[in-house]
């Protein structure tokens, strides 16, 4: 017997020797498995969504648009957590180009189009094929872009939300050891997984209206049980147009942050994130620095663009809780008096209970980073360049007027400098001009010039700071025809576009002028003289067809100086980084497999 024990014992023993290490092959080989299939479950997903990321022609800022993540507390307690700071980046809505079916069938009627609109169905089969009793299947037929681009009228949202959203369902249970990671009961109950769905914005019932507008920004909208027009609940009806994207057991997509007594959720952030790239200190870059052609080698550039285009906007859908773009321009200039950098302009945003919106305004700033005062309201001047009464003539500025000024373009990612401007010649001025050339002309002499100084350049303080300079090439000067023989028959005189001559060249002629830009007069005492033919036989006329003659002068002029500085903040929508991070549970262990892949996609459809 005692023989027999210690041959069951030796035998045990080695049983264990022998299978310990088989099964413990057998469950490094299962966790290896589940780190595979988490890895290949990420990258796909992540290529799907960078895929569609890229090809969007319009994506909505989600910067300011948390979402709710429903979650059971670890006492059993089950709020729906309000948005929170760490709900963000969970969605993102987006609109691709407009598709077109394209029937690659061989047997397709002859002369019969292949092309066919898409409609409302995902993926219909070619209607001629059918109408023409020609077995036709979806492998015959493809979705292709529609050419020139033009955006779908449907949008499309990527977002986190649980498997199972009825407010009935079970939701996440956390048990307690281990409610973090679940590494004792394996994957959650009813865990989030990724969704994709298409929809109309004006379909009401998957989207409520605020102030008469789609509110797309409900942080509620997979969870609502409002009823909809058609007598469901909102959360039914989301539930029929979102599709999964990936597995939809044994992950989650989701972590949690517990309070510091470990019984309550403190908030939730999502492991998949879709949100706009954050750029900061982007030192945009002149659009140009010479301009040869105008006489004018060392131009002021009056564009600067930043690296990336489509900054993020405001969010208003929810009136209680409007936000600002978040954006912000700043403009570094030279200062004489220290010879240093230390004069800042800096733009901020003030709330417009009046236009229920928000206005740019731009601040100055001393060295020491204080604000010493306001320069303009950068919103009423764009409203401003609008309006054609207002607009030109520089009266676009009213008194104190500023010393710099500019307006910005988030869509393009451009900070613009110049601004339109007119003047009139009137028809005095033209006759004195004629009087001054005859009063001084003698003994075959060249007199005084015709000449004319634009009203905006007259009457500087330079102390004001005020010092606007012409765009150079931007003017365009329209006056009484000076072709010989007309002068003595005003019916036969119209207004013709005048000819600019180079201001270093000889004087101007019958329809021509010249202008002097000033550009290397940092006084400004030059800008704005506009000159004419001095010669005594060719006089501007004083009356034309229609009566008085007048000469007509628009152009440009910019308030920013040579060595200013433009540096912008701001997110872009042209480049997303969508961060796919998966929590894959392992049935038998219960152990989570975390995977987390990155990836920058340029949006190459956006700004079109």
């Amino acid at each position: 017997m005692i023989e027999l024990l210690v041959v069951i014992a030796i035998t045990t023993v080695l049983i264990g020797l022998i299978l310990g290490p088989v099964i413990q092959t057998f469950n490094l080989t299962r966790r290896a498995n589940a780190m595979v299939m988490s890895q290949d479950t990420a990258r796909m997903t992540l290529e799907m969504v960078s895929r569609e990321l890229g090809e969007a022609m319009f994506i909505y800022d989600n910067s300011n648009s948390p979402i709710v993540f429903p979650c059971e507390n670890p006492n059993d307690t089950t709020p729906a957590l309000a948005a929170c700071p760490q709900g963000l980046y969970g969605k993102v809505d987006l609109i691709l180009p407009k598709l077109v079916m394209h029937c690659n069938n061989l047997r397709h009627p002859e002369g019969r189009p292949r092309d066919y609109d898409r409609g409302e169905e995902a993926w219909p089969i070619c209607p001629e094929c059918l109408a023409a009793g020609i077995p036709v299947g979806p492998e015959d037929v493809e979705a292709k872009p529609k050419q020139p681009l033009t955006p779908d009228n449907k949008i499309v949202r990527y977002f986190v939300g649980l498997a199972n959203n009825d407010p009935g369902a079970s939701v996440i249970i956390y048990p307690s050891p281990g409610y973090r990671d679940w590494p004792e009961s394996g994957a959650p109950i009813n865990g989030f997984i990724l969704y994709r769905a298409e929809f109309d914005p004006y379909n009401e019932n998957l989207i409520p209206r605020v102030n008469g507008k789609p509110y797309l920004d409900d942080p509620y909208f997979f969870y609502s049980t409002d009823p909809a027009p058609d007598g469901n609940p909102r959360w039914q009806n989301w539930k029929i147009v979102a599709k999964p994207v990936g597995p939809q057991t044994d992950i989650d997509l989701i972590t949690v942050k517990l309070d510091e007594t470990e019984t309550l959720i403190d908030g939730v952030t999502p492991s998949v994130r879709l949100q706009l790239t954050q750029v900061t200190n982007d030192s945009l870059s002149p659009a140009y620095t010479s301009d040869s052609s105008s006489e004018s080698p060392l131009a002021i550039p009056t564009v600067f663009r930043a690296k990336y285009g489509g900054w993020g906007s405001a969010h208003l859908g929810d009136p209680a809780k409007p936000v600002p773009p978040n954006y912000s321009v700043s403009l570094i200039r030279y200062n004489e008096a220290t010879g240093t950098n230390d004069i800042w302009y800096k733009t901020r945003w003030e709330w417009n209970s009046g236009l229920v919106d928000f206005d740019l305004w731009l601040d100055r700033y001393d060295a020491a980073g204080s604000r010493t005062g306001t320069i303009l309201n950068i919103s009423q001047l764009l409203q401003d360049l609008e309006n054609p009464t207002l607009a030109g003539m520089g009266t676009t500025f009213t008194p104190p007027k500023p010393e710099v000024a500019f307006i910005v373009d988030p869509t393009r990612g451009e900070v613009r400098f110049d601004f339109p401007g007119s003047d009139v010649i009137s028809q005095d001025d033209i006759a004195a001009m004629n009087a001054n050339v005859r009063a001084n002309w003698a003994g075959g002499m060249i007199g005084p010039s015709r000449a004319y100084r634009l009203s905006m350049f007259t009457n500087l303080d330079p102390r004001s700071g005020y010092q606007p300079r012409i765009v150079p090439g931007s003017e365009v000067v329209r006056g009484p025809d000076m072709t010989p023989g007309l002068f003595h028959d005003p019916s036969l005189v119209r207004l013709v576009r005048y000819e600019r001559v180079p201001f270093n060249l000889g004087d101007p002629g019958r329809n021509q002028y010249k202008i002097d830009y000033g550009v290397d007069d940092l006084t400004g005492e030059r800008v704005g003289w506009m000159i004419f033919s001095p010669a005594p036989d060719e006089p501007i006329p004083e009356m034309i067809v229609d009566g008085p003659a007048r000469i007509y002068v628009s152009y440009k002029f910019q308030l920013n100086r040579d060595g200013d500085v433009v540096v912008a903040n701001y997110t872009t929508k042209t480049l997303m980084t969508v961060t796919m991070g998966i929590r894959f549970y392992d049935r038998n262990s219960g152990k989570v497999h975390p995977v987390e892949l990155t990836n920058k996609v340029r949006v190459r459809n956006l700004l079109r």
